[in-house]
């Protein structure tokens, strides 16, 4: 048996202090030695576990057969830090990967905990490069998850075979109200339609990173308080900058959160009243009226 030397007789079997370059040749329990090739290398931002704060990171993929793995460094040459087994599907936003990730001892023989290992995932972290990204969805399945920076006719998030179009019904500017502090901002806005879901993406101007995404649900009702192209909406957040989860994930926090009543918020623009209108029913009514009646809080 290989020990916390990592020396198998005279085979290695754990991973080297220092990284090499195309492959690593490591033995297994039975002396049998596999090739274990290196896909990418360099300098990435890394989410930390803790904090899920970004760091600048040495990071190599690599390929044990057929089984990915991540290896950490703080710099080039420096110790392993983690060794970590990507486990199920790759969500991709943009130049970020956010991956399921099973931690291995770097001080013992690899190949077996790799043969010994299965799910769940116990971690999810960001990974963030354009080359990492490239290289990784070259032979692996990755879903789209996030909103790309460039507006475009329509989204398609997920994978082939299990997509989530985004057809873009309107796109301009719109006068939101704060979450927090009820004022009216001007926000870059489309109005998204998926089968029968009615969804808003905010930014801050054109092609600027998504920063919210709410599911919208019932009656838009007018807001004479705040003007006459002012529309109430109840809505529940589907994803934001600063989420750690993907908008197809959110998508069923956000329904869960519409049925338990949601939130709501006044959006301020004649063009987008009339885009919103035909997809989901308009009052005319002033909204309190309308809440009374209907019953809403």
């Amino acid at each position: 048996m290989p020990d916390r030397s990592g020396v198998l007789g005279r085979l290695l079997t754990k991973l080297p202090a220092t990284h090499q370059d195309g492959y690593y040749l490591l033995a297994d329990s039975d002396k049998n030695q596999h090739l274990v090739r290196i896909l990418a290398s360099g300098e990435i931002s890394k989410e930390s576990e803790h904090l899920h704060v970004m760091h600048s990171r040495h990071v190599e993929l690599v390929a044990a057969g057929t089984d990915r793995l991540l290896i950490t460094r703080q710099q080039d040459a420096d110790d392993v830090r983690d060794v970590l087994l990507v486990l199920g599907n790759a969500e991709k936003y943009n130049e970020c990967l956010r991956l399921g990730l099973l931690k291995l001892d770097p001080q013992s023989a690899l190949l077996p905990q790799v043969r010994r290992s299965s799910g769940p995932a116990t971690l999810h972290l960001r990974f963030c490069s354009s080359s990492f990204v490239n290289s990784f969805c070259k032979d692996a399945l990755c879903y789209v998850a996030g909103f790309p920076a460039e507006q475009q006719e329509k989204y398609v998030l997920g994978a082939p075979g299990n997509a989530y179009v985004l057809q873009v019904q309107f796109h301009g500017k719109v006068a939101k109200q704060s979450e927090y502090l009820g004022v009216l901002r001007d926000r870059e806005l489309e109005l998204l339609t998926a089968g029968n879901d009615v969804l808003i993406a905010t930014r801050l101007k054109p092609n600027s990173t998504v920063r919210d995404v709410f599911l919208i649900d019932g009656i838009a009702l007018h807001s004479y308080w705040y003007g006459d192209s002012c529309l109430s909406l109840k809505v529940a957040n589907v994803f934001s900058r600063a989420s750690r989860v993907s908008m197809l994930e959110g998508l069923e926090s956000a329904r869960k959160a519409l049925r338990s009543g949601g939130t709501k918020l006044v959006f301020c623009s004649s063009d987008f009243q009339r885009a919103i209108c035909k997809h989901i029913p308009c009052s005319t009514i002033p909204s309190r009226n309308v809440e009374s009646h209907l019953g809403i809080k």
